[in-house]
C-alpha cells in the first residue's frame, strides 16, 4: 500500500466509526462505505476516498463525482450526494432540472475560494479546513431561475436539505438522516402521507 490510500489508512487508525457531534446521522467510514457501495452498485459511479475536514480536523470522507454540466468536475460526499440524487429526481418530475455548481472541495481547492474571497472577488468563503464544503455536507446548486429557489425553499427540507447562509440562494447543506430518507417512499410521490 502506498501514497494516497496510506494516508488514509493512517487517518482511519485514528478515526472513530462515528464522527462527534453528529447525533443525526451515522456518517462513518463504515457507513460511507456501504453508501458509496450502493451508488457503485445501482448508478455505475466509483467512489474515491478523500482527505476532507471539519472545524479544521482532517478526516476521511468518501466522495464521488456528480452529474453536472460544468466544465470541471463536482464530486459529493456519498451520504449528501445519494440525497441529492433523490431530491433532482424529484424536481425532475416537476419540470425542474436542478445543477450543481460546486460540492466537495479539497483544501487546496478551498485556499482558492477563501483567497478569491479575501481579494473581494468571490462569495463569501470559510477558512481553509472549517468550510462544510471540505466536510461533504455543502453543495452549490444553481438557483438562477426563480422557480428553481421557489422549489428548493418549499422541499429541500424533505431530503434532508437546509440553507445555512442566508446571504446565498445557491448553498445548501445535506443535515437530514439517509436512513429515514431512504427508509420511507419519496416524500413528493402522490399517496405518501
Amino acid at each position: 500500500m502506498s501514497g494516497f490510500p496510506l494516508l488514509i489508512a493512517v487517518a482511519l487508525v485514528n478515526c472513530p466509526l462515528k464522527v462527534a457531534g453528529h447525533t443525526v446521522e451515522d456518517r462513518s467510514w463504515l457507513s460511507s462505505a456501504v453508501v458509496g457501495s450502493v451508488m457503485e452498485h445501482k448508478r455505475g459511479v466509483q467512489s474515491e476516498p478523500v482527505l476532507g475536514y471539519q472545524n479544521g480536523q482532517p478526516m476521511p470522507l468518501l466522495v464521488v463525482e456528480m452529474p453536472t454540466q460544468q466544465p470541471t468536475k463536482v464530486r459529493a460526499e456519498v451520504h449528501t450526494a445519494l440525497a441529492y440524487l433523490r431530491m433532482q429526481q424529484a424536481a425532475t418530475r416537476f419540470g425542474l432540472t436542478l445543477q450543481l455548481n460546486s460540492g466537495f472541495r479539497t483544501n487546496e481547492q478551498q485556499q482558492e475560494v477563501f483567497g478569491l474571497y479575501r481579494r473581494g472577488k468571490g462569495p463569501l468563503a470559510a477558512r481553509p479546513g472549517f468550510s462544510n464544503h471540505q466536510s461533504g455536507y455543502a453543495l452549490d446548486i444553481d438557483t438562477k431561475l426563480p422557480r428553481v429557489r421557489s422549489w428548493l425553499s418549499r422541499h429541500a427540507y424533505r431530503y434532508g436539505f437546509q440553507r445555512t447562509v442566508p446571504s446565498e440562494s445557491w448553498h445548501w447543506e445535506f443535515r437530514g438522516d439517509l436512513r429515514k430518507l431512504l427508509d420511507r417512499q419519496d416524500p413528493l410521490l402522490p399517496n405518501n402521507s
